[in-house]
């Protein structure tokens, strides 16, 4: 995370930079904007550049420590590390489910998934469990909560399947 925001910065300075070059030295309209759009340019660059080798950098660090045989047998472990890469991947395929439209009540700090089990511990299959959304229901049109699952290979990152119902979780 230091990392990241280091090199956002060194990203923003580059545009500021750019901005700086323009109001000084640019003397025609079109040399202000082409100095003006290739300093935001560069500089939106470097900080993408930063974001993306971050979470490169991130997901290796997570997959170099399930690969660990404790923690590949531990639940906690091998489900817990990668909880909120599983719901991000699996919030789209959970939405599609829904028919009528769907509302999620979570707040942005907490991840979709309040549980998870073993689905097929020997491929590290995972299934995680969430009930922190609300489904139009199509009889009345009123809002209910729903519970929802998602089915994950953890060591490939992908989403094996889902399944969204009315009603809290059991």
């Amino acid at each position: 995370m230091v990392i990241f925001l280091g090199l956002l910065s060194i990203g923003l300075a580059i545009a500021c930079l750019g901005i700086a070059v323009y109001a000084v030295f640019a003397k025609g309209r079109r040399r202000k904007f082409l100095l003006l759009s290739f300093g935001l340019l560069v500089g939106a660059s470097i900080s993408g550049y930063a974001a993306g080798t971050i979470g490169i950098t991130q997901r290796s660090t997570q997959l170099a420590e399930m690969s660990n045989s404790a923690c590949r047998t531990d639940l906690v472990c091998w489900a817990g590390t990668v909880i909120n890469t599983a719901g991000s991947l699996c919030t789209p395929f959970i939405e599609k489910q829904a028919q009528y439209g769907i509302k999620w009540t979570d707040k942005m700090s907490e991840t979709r998934f309040e549980s998870y089990a073993w689905l097929d511990e020997k491929h590290g299959h995972v299934r995680y469990y969430g009930d922190k959304a609300m489904i139009m229901n199509g009889k009345n049109g009123d809002w209910v909560i729903a519970n929802y699952s998602c089915d994950y290979s953890v060591l490939n990152s992908a989403v094996l399947g889902v399944a969204l119902r009315e009603g809290p979780l059991p």
